[in-house]
Formats: C-alpha cells, sequence, structure tokens
C-alpha cells in the first residue's frame, strides 16, 4: 500500500496501524564442523561462479549480496574495497583477503569471462550472478543438510571467530557491523584506524581453521 500511495495509485494505506502479531524469529543456526566439511565438499559440486562464491562467502563471512557483486577493480594488492554503495550498512569495507580467498579469485581468473565482475552471470557477462536461493536449495539437497541457508554461512564465520578469540571490535570491523564493533557516531569521527592488520590477522586465523577442518589437520587452536 506505501508503494501504491507513492505510485498515486491508492488514496490511502488502511493497513497502516497494524502492528506484527509477534517478534521474528532470528535464526542462530551455526554449522558444525562435519557439516563444514559436507557443506565444502558439496560447493565443489556446483557450477562456476555459483562454487567459488559460495566458498568465498564461507572463507570471508561478508553477505552474499556484497560479494556477488564483486568486481575485479574492487581488488587490488589482496585487499578487497566494497563501496559503500554495495554495502548494506553504506560504509566502505576494506578485507584483507586470506590464502584460501586468494586461491579462490585466482582460479577465477583462469575461467573468466570478459567481465568486470568476479561472479559474473552466464547468461549476461556485464551483471553478476543473481538466483543464489535457487542453487542454495541444490545444497541442501545435495548436502543432506536441510536447514542450510546461506546467511548462516556468515553467523558460522563470526562464531568460530569468537570461539577463536577474536575480539568483538575486530569481529566487527571484519563482518562490516557497526553494532558489532561498538560504532558510533562518536567513533566515527574519532577512530579512524582502519584495522586492516587485525582484520587480517584474524580472517588469517579463521582461514587455517577452515583450511584443517576441510582437510581434517591442523585447525587452529579454540581456547574454551
Amino acid at each position: 500500500y506505501n508503494f501504491g500511495l507513492n505510485r498515486g495509485v491508492v488514496d490511502s494505506n488502511p493497513v497502516q496501524s497494524i502492528k506484527p502479531l509477534g517478534k521474528e524469529n532470528r535464526r542462530k543456526r551455526v554449522y558444525e564442523k562435519q557439516e563444514i566439511k559436507v557443506i565444502w565438499d558439496t560447493f565443489d559440486t556446483l557450477n562456476e561462479p555459483f562454487k567459488s562464491l559460495f566458498k568465498l562467502l564461507l572463507v570471508c563471512g561478508q553477505r552474499a549480496g556484497e560479494t556477488r557483486t564483486m568486481q575485479w577493480v574492487h581488488i587490488k594488492d589482496d585487499i578487497w574495497t566494497i563501496p559503500a554503495e554495495n554495502t548494506k550498512a553504506k560504509r566502505t569495507q576494506v578485507l584483507p583477503l586470506p590464502d584460501l580467498a586468494i586461491d579462490i579469485l585466482k582460479e577465477r581468473k583462469k575461467d573468466l569471462q570478459k567481465s568486470d565482475y568476479v561472479f559474473a552471470s552466464p547468461v549476461n557477462p556485464s551483471e553478476p550472478i543473481n538466483w543464489l536461493q535457487k542453487v542454495a536449495g541444490e545444497v541442501r539437497k545435495s548436502s543432506q543438510i536441510e536447514d542450510f541457508r546461506l546467511h548462516d554461512l556468515r553467523r558460522t564465520v563470526a562464531t568460530y571467530m569468537a570461539e577463536l578469540k577474536v575480539d568483538r571490535t575486530t569481529l566487527g570491523k571484519v563482518l562490516n557491523h557497526k553494532g558489532l564493533a561498538g560504532d558510533s557516531q562518536v567513533t566515527a569521527v574519532y577512530d579512524r584506524h582502519d584495522y586492516l592488520e587485525e582484520k587480517s590477522r584474524a580472517l588469517q586465523l579463521w582461514n587455517t581453521h577452515l583450511a584443517g577442518i576441510i582437510t581434517g589437520k591442523n585447525e587452529a587452536k579454540i581456547f574454551k
């Protein structure tokens, strides 16, 4: 109805005063190590560029919408800069890429159509891929993890980083999550530190742990 009001299709919104029946239940799903291994192996069965994109989501913990629109021009010296207009937070994200991410991007370079996008649509290379949820459904079916969701990869990354003793501020910076990082209008003005070194250490720590899960050896130590 609000859309109709803006377009001049209707004169009023009769449901404006109706409140939701209750709070939305937020998902808390975090994948266990054996599930991560199954999910990663299932990603290997996907066609490109979905295979590489889904892996990068688990390696870097960024949002799917921000990752699928990655452009080659955004990557320089193993640093991925996500422009503010491409982020949910409307805040530029600068992310040092860990080893697994660099390997994934090197493979994309080999199998690249002429496109500005790292994950270009196979149908229209001038656009990034879409239909992520459809392919996520294929992952659910193939992996037999019936509640698989792409966004749970981000939560899984965050949870394991926290268990690896990555501090809350750095974790928030890695995820570009204002609340988690403790950012405010005051810190935005006075804290000009870019946290690149901290983000790099955190992502490499998760990179080591993830590689250990995938291969079955040499996981990073989690302190309980």
